[in-house]
């Protein structure tokens, strides 16, 4: 069996493509309403000595993801700044179905220099995480943590630190793909 990843990066931290290890803060908003704008965009990382293009979701303060209060609902704005469409998928919550970011299920991909704006209340708090689910962006690490805290949450923690995990490989996805499709092609002639 063929291997498509490197050995050494074949699981790799994606705090590595986030920045630094970090203490994850409420994403500060100076009202109840206020719109807090999420990008889609490329971002480089170095792995190993070598640095790669991935597509990272990022505000405009550079913090990966977004951290509302439940209290003060969901408003966030994507922008697409990748050259190709996107829609982001809000893992875990629950919302209005016209708010999920399924393209071409419950919405239209955002386009590439477009933007669309989400609002919803909060029904649930917790740690989630949102990614694309256009073409293979969540392999090429277009996904982020989200952490939406309750109430009474700060009182409870001095300091907190959010760790998400992903595979990461220099190969594309699309060429990953393309190898995983050839091997069921060929296990499938070895069948017969």
């Amino acid at each position: 069996m063929k291997c498509y990843c490197t050995r050494k990066a074949s699981l790799f931290i994606a705090i590595v493509a986030t920045g630094v290890l970090r203490a994850a803060a409420p994403t500060e908003t100076s009202s109840e309403s206020e719109t807090v704008k999420i990008f889609a965009r490329e971002s480089p990382i170095t792995v190993r000595g070598k640095t790669v293009k991935v597509t990272a979701i990022t505000q405009s303060n550079g913090e990966h993801g977004y951290s509302p209060e439940k209290t003060t609902g969901f408003h966030v704005e994507v922008v697409n700044q990748l050259p190709v469409p996107t829609s982001i998928h809000w893992h875990g919550l629950i919302l209005p179905n016209l708010m999920d970011g399924v393209p071409f299920v419950t919405q239209d991909p955002i386009p590439p220099g477009a933007s669309r704006r989400y609002d919803f209340p909060l029904k649930q708090s917790g740690s989630y995480w949102m990614h694309s689910h256009y073409g293979l962006l969540e392999q090429q690490l277009l996904s982020g943590p989200m952490v939406t805290r309750s109430a009474g949450h700060a009182k409870v923690t001095d300091v907190e630190f959010t760790v998400m995990l992903s595979d990461f490989s220099f190969t594309s996805p699309q060429d990953i793909l393309k190898g995983l499709f050839g091997q069921a092609q060929r296990m499938k002639g070895m069948q017969q």
